[in-house]
C-alpha cells in the first residue's frame, strides 16, 4: 500500500510537472490529493514497520542474551520514534539490520511534509509575437503602442482646396493633384471632407465610372491671413493638460494596448516635442535703490507716475504714499527683471498687494534666446525669473532671499525610446534624441526674399500665414547613430506639416498672451486681471513647490503623447506579449528523503520476515497474550514480579539478562540468564 500510494505520488508529480494549473479539473486540488496519498503511505509504511519491530524484539532475544530492559525498549519502539530513539544505543553497540527500521520510523514523523513540499507553483511566460497575433472578430490581440511618423492635424480653410472625384468615361481626364487628397500646397481641406464632397458629387452626377482621381480647386479668396488654418483642439488641450497642477506623470504616458498586462517593444523612433531647460542665474544682476509712491486719483489712478523699477505698479495694490526701498534682479539682455518692495511677503490670502513672485519673456526666434541659438525646431522658449521658497513662506525678506532664473523651450525632435509594460503599467526610457532640421524643409524656394529673411531671423519657425508658401518641416536622423542601429541605412524623415508648426507656435504665443508692446509675463500681478494662462499655470506650479523644468518637461509629454495617440489606430508599433501563468513545478529533491525512508522501511520489513522464517519464529509481532503466554517462567516472573513491586523494576532490568529458549515445536519460553552467553546466530 506505501508502495503503491508512493508510486501515485511520482506519478501526478510526473504527469503535471510544468503544467498550467487551470488544466487541473478535480473538484479537490492536486495538493489535497498529494496529502491524502502521502497520509496513505506513510500510515501504512509505519503500520508495517511498527509490526516488524515487534517481531524483530522475539528474533533478537532468541539469538543472544541482553539485559532485559531490551525487551522493554523494543516495545516502545514499536509504537513510534520516542521509543526508537530509546532503542538506538542498545542497536548501535551491535550494528543490525534493525536499525533501518529505527531510523525508518524516526524518519517518518516529517515524510508527508515532504511529499508535499515536492509540489510547488512557479509562474511560466510564454511569448507572442506579432506573426502569432490571434483575432476575435474584428478585434486583435496583440500589443500595439502609439509612435508618431509625421503630424498633419491643422485644417485648412485657404485658396487651394483638394477634392476627390470621380472619372467621366467620355471628356478629358482631370490632372492629378496629390493622392492624399490633401494639397501640397498653401490651404487645403482635410480627407474626411474631401471624402464628403467626393459622395456628393457623384450623387449628383451622370458618371457612370466611378474611378476616383485628385483635382485642386481655386476658391474666390486669394488672401491668406492667419485664419487660414484652424489648429486641433487636442492639441491645444494638451499643453492645457501638461500644466495642470493635477497632471501626474502617468497621467502623461501614451495609449498603448497591452491585453495581458507585460509586454515588449523593441526599440523604436517616433516624432515628439522635446523640453529642455538650462539654469541662466549667472546672468542676473542685482541693484538696489528707492522709488517714490505717490497719490492716486478717487478713480484710481496714478496722479504722477507710477512707482519706478516695481515690477507690480497696479495702483489698488501699491502702499501709501511714501519712499520706499526696492531690490531688483534683472537680466539686461533678455529685457527680463523681477523686483519687490524690501520686506517679508505682503500677500496672504487673496489679499492685495504687490509682491511678484515670476516672470517671464517669451521668444520664438531663437536668436533672441540665450541658450537656444541654434535649436532651428523651436516652437517657443520662456525665460523666467522666480523667488525663493523662503520668501514665499515668510522665512527670509526679499533683500536677502535668493532667486533663479532658467530659460526653457519645448521643440520638435525625435525621440528613441525602450518601452515595456509591467503588470499594467507603461514604462518608457527615452535612450536618443535629435532635432536635426533636413536642409531645404519649412522653405519658400521661389522667394529670394525668404531666403534671406530666414538667415537673419535665425531659421525661426514663426512665419505668419499667408506671407510665404512654405513646405513642410522635416526632421531626420543621421546615418550611422551608434544610438539607433537601424540609422546604419537611410532612415525617411519624420514630415511636420506647415499648417500644424503655424497654429502650434499661434496657439502657445496667445498662451502666453505676450506682445511687443507689453512683453513682460508676471505673477500673481494682483489687482488687475492677469492675461497670460501660461504664466498663471507656472505660478499655479511655483506655488504648488513644482520646478520649471518639471513644467516643461510635463508639457513636452502631453503634447508628444497628442502626437502619438492620434496614430496608434492605424501606424502603431507591434510588440511581443508575455503572457503569464500559473504552473505545477515539481521538486524532485524533496522526494528524496521519503523514497530513502520508504527503502529502508520496505528492506526492514523484508528482513524480519526472512528472519522469522530462518528462525523459525512464529508471526507474534507485538501480541499482550503471546507476551504472556511466552513471557518469563515462573521463577523468572516471581523475581521480576517482587522487584517491580519494590520499586525496582527497571533496575533489575538493567543487571539481569534474558533469552527466549525453546523450539517452535516444544515451545518458547524468556529465561533469565546470569551472564551474557554471545549472540548465537
Amino acid at each position: 500500500m506505501s508502495l503503491s500510494s508512493f508510486g501515485c505520488v511520482v506519478t501526478l508529480l510526473i504527469r503535471f510537472d510544468q503544467t498550467d494549473v487551470q488544466k487541473w479539473a478535480s473538484i479537490f486540488s492536486l495538493n489535497t490529493w498529494l496529502s491524502i496519498l502521502a497520509v496513505v503511505s506513510r500510515a501504512s509504511l509505519a503500520s508495517a514497520i511498527s509490526g516488524c519491530i515487534s517481531q524483530a524484539k522475539w528474533g533478537w532475544f532468541s539469538s543472544r542474551v541482553e539485559n532485559l530492559i531490551a525487551f522493554d525498549r523494543f516495545d516502545d519502539a514499536s509504537k513510534g520514534p520516542w521509543g526508537c530513539l530509546r532503542l538506538l544505543p542498545t542497536i548501535a553497540r551491535r550494528p543490525h539490520w534493525i536499525i533501518l527500521g529505527v531510523m525508518a520510523t524516526i524518519v517518518l514523523t516529517p515524510y508527508g511534509a515532504f511529499l508535499q513540499a515536492a509540489l510547488t507553483f512557479d509562474t511560466a511566460f510564454t511569448v507572442t509575437t506579432p506573426h502569432n497575433y490571434t483575432k476575435t472578430g474584428n478585434e486583435v490581440h496583440g500589443a500595439y503602442l502609439g509612435r508618431a511618423t509625421n503630424l498633419r492635424t491643422a485644417v485648412g480653410i485657404g485658396n487651394v482646396v483638394s477634392l476627390l472625384v470621380p472619372t467621366a468615361t467620355t471628356g478629358s481626364t482631370p490632372k492629378s493633384a496629390p493622392a492624399s487628397g490633401i494639397s501640397d500646397t498653401l490651404g487645403g481641406i482635410s480627407e474626411e471632407n474631401a471624402e464628403a464632397d467626393y459622395q456628393q458629387s457623384v450623387a449628383s452626377s451622370n458618371i457612370v465610372n466611378t474611378k476616383r482621381s485628385t483635382i485642386q480647386l481655386n476658391t474666390p479668396n486669394s488672401t491668406e491671413s492667419d485664419d487660414d488654418y484652424n489648429p486641433d483642439l487636442a492639441m491645444e488641450a494638451s499643453v492645457w493638460n501638461g500644466l495642470s497642477t493635477f497632471t501626474t506623470r502617468q497621467n502623461l504616458s501614451p495609449a498603448f494596448n497591452c491585453p495581458v498586462g507585460d509586454c515588449t517593444w523593441n526599440r523604436f523612433i517616433s516624432l515628439a516635442v522635446c523640453s529642455k531647460c538650462n539654469d541662466i542665474s549667472t546672468d542676473l544682476s542685482k541693484s538696489a535703490g528707492k522709488t517714490q509712491v505717490g497719490e492716486r486719483s478717487d478713480d484710481w489712478h496714478w496722479v504722477n507716475e507710477p512707482p519706478n523699477n516695481i515690477t507690480n505698479q497696479g495702483v489698488r495694490v501699491s502702499p501709501d504714499v511714501g519712499e520706499y526701498d526696492y531690490t531688483q534682479y534683472e537680466i539686461p539682455s533678455l529685457g527680463l527683471s523681477l523686483s519687490n518692495y524690501n520686506g517679508p511677503n505682503l500677500c496672504t490670502g487673496q489679499t492685495l498687494c504687490p509682491d511678484t513672485y515670476l516672470t517671464g519673456r517669451a521668444q520664438t526666434n531663437p536668436g533672441r534666446t540665450l541658450t537656444f541659438q541654434n535649436y532651428q525646431t523651436l516652437l517657443f522658449s520662456l525665460a523666467t525669473i522666480s523667488v525663493n521658497v523662503s520668501w514665499l513662506e515668510n522665512t527670509t525678506v526679499w533683500e536677502d532671499t535668493k532667486v533663479t532664473a532658467s530659460e526653457c523651450a519645448l521643440y520638435y525632435c525625435i525621440n528613441a525610446y525602450d518601452s515595456n509594460v509591467k503588470m499594467g503599467v507603461l514604462d518608457e526610457t527615452i535612450v536618443a534624441s535629435w532635432a536635426d532640421r533636413v536642409p531645404g524643409s519649412y522653405q519658400d524656394a521661389k522667394s529670394p526674399e525668404f531666403q534671406t529673411l530666414d538667415k537673419s531671423n535665425n531659421h525661426t519657425l514663426d512665419y505668419p500665414f499667408g506671407k510665404f508658401k512654405l513646405s513642410q518641416l522635416e526632421l531626420r536622423i543621421p546615418i550611422n547613430d551608434s544610438r539607433y542601429p537601424a540609422s546604419r541605412r537611410s532612415i525617411p524623415p519624420f514630415n511636420i506639416s506647415y499648417g500644424d508648426v503655424g497654429t502650434t507656435i499661434r496657439f502657445l504665443k496667445s498662451f502666453a498672451n505676450t506682445t511687443e508692446a507689453d512683453p513682460l509675463l508676471v505673477f500673481p500681478l494682483r489687482g488687475s486681471p492677469s492675461r497670460s494662462p501660461l504664466i498663471r499655470a507656472l505660478g499655479s506650479l511655483l506655488l504648488a513647490r513644482r520646478s520649471m523644468p518639471d513644467a516643461f518637461e510635463a508639457a513636452a509629454l502631453s503634447m508628444t503623447k497628442w502626437m502619438r495617440d492620434r496614430e496608434l489606430s492605424h501606424s502603431p508599433v507591434t510588440g511581443t506579449v508575455t503572457r503569464s501563468s500559473v504552473i505545477f513545478r515539481a521538486q524532485w529533491t524533496f522526494l528524496a528523503c521519503p523514497a530513502a525512508t520508504l527503502l529502508a522501511g520496505s528492506v526492514f520489513v523484508v528482513m524480519s520476515i526472512w528472519d522469522s522464517k530462518r528462525k523459525r519464529l512464529p508471526a507474534w509481532k507485538g501480541s499482550s497474550l503471546v507476551t504472556l503466554a511466552f513471557g518469563l517462567g515462573e521463577g523468572d516472573r516471581d523475581e521480576v514480579r517482587e522487584a517491580v513491586a519494590g520499586g525496582n523494576g527497571y533496575a533489575i532490568a538493567r543487571s539481569r539478562k534474558a533469552r527466549l529458549d525453546g523450539e517452535k515445536d516444544s515451545g518458547f519460553v524468556l529465561r533469565l540468564h546470569d551472564g551474557h552467553k554471545g549472540a548465537v546466530a
